[in-house]
């Protein structure tokens, strides 16, 4: 299994990301000429899956996994991805530790999980909260120079109250049968945490670059953000949609 993907992070663009910048301002402005992947118009997922392996259980990567929903409309509505966690037993020999995220484990730390097991994947799914079409928008640009603008935007309700955690992840769309996994998987590659506290009429985003790993295709990239209350509970979520510019 090949699976020699470069590890990768959100990070703000500094001296020298001109080109980066640029394609930052048609992320975020929503420009059409800028922005290759964005959730426009996209149907809202109903559903959040997300699946974890440990990155020395390549049974599990190559295994026919269940709980992913079969068909585009199907992905769309509930979109399911894939994180590798960092291996405690193998550490950096483990057969998938090149494409473990630190990410992976914050994200079983906020969903209150232990890791999983050397032997089997853990799968979770969590309803979305009904929101109104649009509340949450995610886009990506172009690649430039090994990096790629990444944002997300959300409108919140009226009645939002109390800190909310917004969740933004890249992840590159692998088809059945690529490094060996028998089902399509979003395979997670990077994820970036925000703390935002809402007020009613004022729109919240972010914008960042992002690394892209050697071995990515960055036409298979795909944004998938929600936003969590603090008890947990998705209030909202969206997924990109990419379109031919």
């Amino acid at each position: 299994m090949r699976l020699t993907f470069s590890r990768s992070s959100f990070t703000r663009c500094a001296a020298g990301c001109a080109g980066i910048l640029a394609g930052l301002a048609g992320v975020v402005t929503g420009a059409t000429a800028q922005t290759l992947c964005n959730s426009d118009g996209a149907p809202a997922p109903r559903v959040l899956q997300e699946r974890f392996l440990d990155a020395d259980c390549t049974a599990c990567w190559s295994a026919a996994a269940s709980g992913a929903v079969p068909g585009a409309a199907g992905a769309a509505r509930t979109p399911t991805l894939d994180w590798i966690v960092p291996s405690a037993a193998a550490a950096d020999g483990a057969a998938m530790s090149a494409a473990a995220l630190p990410e992976a484990q914050a994200r079983l730390d906020a969903l209150r999980k232990p890791a999983p097991s050397a032997h089997e994947t853990l799968q979770l799914a969590a309803p979305v909260g009904a929101a109104r079409p649009g509340a949450l928008r995610v886009a990506r640009g172009a690649a430039v120079a090994d990096y790629v603008g990444v944002s997300i935007a959300w409108n919140p309700p009226r009645a939002a109250a109390g800190t909310v955690t917004a969740w933004l992840v890249l992840a590159e769309a692998l088809p059945a049968g690529a490094d060996g996994s028998a089902v399509e998987r979003l395979l997670v590659r990077g994820a970036l945490t925000l703390r935002w506290q809402p007020k009613a009429g004022t729109r919240l985003s972010e914008a960042r670059s992002m690394r892209v790993p050697e071995t990515a295709d960055p036409a298979r990239l795909r944004m998938v953000g929600w936003v969590e209350d603090g008890g947990g509970r998705i209030l909202t979520a969206a997924a990109s949609v990419c379109r031919s510019s």
